[in-house]
């Protein structure tokens, strides 16, 4: 690739000092390209992602066993609103921590060939 821009700058015959601030430009694009390949072939250990999937689901329980004993307490004092905002605090923050956890995995490789990913290909042919 440096050798493009070489070639490039000296058909169009742009003074030799002026080739660096291009060459410094092709040497980061180029580096920035080999981290992004790092980063996607560096998978993250096992054992981080089941700590984080068991500590969501024990969060989740605990929210579920609180709930219910406010539901309990609110039955006995006779509070519509009470129970009300317990049984909604009960579906509402497990679904959004599943919903947040089902994205996560959507979007764990923007590269790759689902739907929601770039559209690389209609890159690649913008970039010619």
């Amino acid at each position: 690739l440096s050798r493009l821009v070489i070639d490039s700058l000296t058909h169009a015959k742009v003074p030799f000092p002026n080739h660096n601030a291009f060459l410094i430009c092709t040497i980061n694009g180029r580096t920035a390209v080999q981290n992004m390949h790092t980063y996607l072939d560096s998978q993250l250990p096992y054992t981080y992602v089941h700590v984080v999937v068991m500590l969501v689901s024990v969060n989740l329980l605990l929210i579920t066993v609180k709930c219910g004993f406010s539901f309990g307490v609110a039955s006995l004092t006779s509070s519509p609103i009470d129970m009300f905002c317990q049984v909604l605090y009960a579906t509402l923050v497990p679904t959004l921590y599943q919903g947040l956890m089902c994205l996560a995995c959507v979007l764990e490789d923007p590269f790759g060939e689902d739907l929601l990913d770039f559209p690389m290909a209609a890159y690649a042919d913008s970039v010619k």
